[in-house]
């Protein structure tokens, strides 16, 4: 029996993206407070991305071997490291763990989870609130705990933290079965704790002294930024979750965004690279409202354009995935040039987007001969 696509995965993938898209440009007046609660709001993007990664990890475990999944994984992890490399153009990306890489993890950890423990459903949040309370532990007992940047966000005031810390195992790795948890759960008890959280949220809002960094900075995950977290992914799967298999279907191009995401993250980067070179250095315009218009008209072009970039069948061979890692790793050791190193890397995040499905392939007849 075939199962039905369920589409609103999709559409909350193209809606982080979106917010993606309008989160990273810069924002020229933090004095402007409709400005800043845009971008404020942008920040929460990664909860959707992390939340249903778990959930599509799922859907893995229930039709390829461990040893496929655990390769494809790391294949995964060490090609997101483009992502880090070039945004700090620099052997300096070694030392953060980014999105890509941190999904990688994420989808290994739960995979692990689904195939070796086969928990109960509600040991998933158990875990997920777990990983979160191991994080607020160290910043309360172990402040000077080691391991900073890869698996613990770095020990500085909020003030101090720097703008592209990554996003560290503990916490961010909370969502990963916090999203298996959403999906499999009754979804009446998604609203419940929407609200549950909704209420923890007023409470501190009314309670505490209000430090914007806390809410605002997502880097460090205080508890304010954690509990709003938790009440954007609760809301978010319960809308989900009513639209369900229901959603529309015939394609478009939010529906495509959400489907290659992983392009979408490469190509907005280079779209806002090109939209602030337009209105900043050329047209010397620092309008915020310019500078996301112009984000979008560039990127959603670029993305229809280069999505229809076929797969190339060189990659079917694992040979080729092997020298794309040893380039991606090699090139800071090589290119000196921050800027250049920026744009080569992003140019082979894009070759990876576009043909990493190739590498489904690969180790699906690599592993089935091997049961066989």
């Amino acid at each position: 029996m075939e199962i039905k696509r369920d589409y609103s995965i999709d559409y909350l993938k193209a809606f982080g993206c979106i917010l993606m898209l309008i989160g990273h440009p810069l924002v020229f007046d933090y004095g402007n407070f409709l400005h800043l609660n845009i971008q404020y709001f942008t920040h929460f993007a990664p909860v959707f991305f992390y939340a249903i990664s778990g959930v599509t990890t799922i859907f893995q475990t229930g039709r390829k071997p461990f040893k496929h999944i655990l390769f494809y994984y790391t294949i995964l992890f060490l090609c997101g490291f483009t992502w880090g490399l070039g945004l700090r153009q620099g052997t300096l990306g070694f030392q953060w763990l980014e999105i890509i890489s941190l999904i990688a993890i994420g989808c290994l950890f739960v995979a692990i989870i689904e195939m070796k423990i086969k928990p109960r459903n509600y040991v998933y949040f158990i875990i997920a609130m777990s990983i979160y309370g191991i994080k607020y532990a160290t910043d309360i007992f172990i402040p000077e705990f080691g391991f900073k940047g890869f698996f613990f966000p770095p020990d500085l005031p909020a003030k101090q933290m720097p703008i592209y810390s990554g996003f560290p195992i503990f916490p961010w790795i909370f969502l990963f079965p916090l999203g298996i948890f959403m999906y499999r759960t009754k979804n009446r008890n998604n609203l419940i704790l929407f609200l549950l959280f909704t209420a923890i949220y007023i409470t501190l809002h009314i309670t505490t002294k209000i430090d914007f960094y806390k809410f605002i900075n997502k880097w460090d995950m205080k508890f304010h930024y954690f509990v709003l977290a938790n009440m954007f992914a609760f809301f978010s799967f319960f809308i989900m979750r009513l639209i369900g298999t229901k959603a529309y279907s015939r394609p478009n191009i939010f529906l495509t965004i959400g489907q290659k995401s992983l392009l979408f993250l490469y190509v907005h980067a280079i779209g806002i690279a090109i939209a602030a070179g337009i209105t900043v250095n050329a047209l010397q315009m620092k309008n915020q409202w310019l500078l996301w218009i112009m984000g979008f008209v560039v990127t959603i072009p670029l993305f229809i354009v280069i999505n229809k970039i076929k797969e190339s069948k060189l990659f079917l061979n694992i040979k080729a995935w092997y020298f794309l890692i040893v380039i991606i790793l090699g090139l800071p050791f090589i290119v000196k040039n921050g800027i250049l190193l920026l744009w080569l890397e992003a140019i082979l995040g894009v070759i990876f987007a576009l043909q990493y499905k190739q590498l489904s392939i690969i180790l699906k007849e690599k592993f089935s001969q091997e049961t066989a």
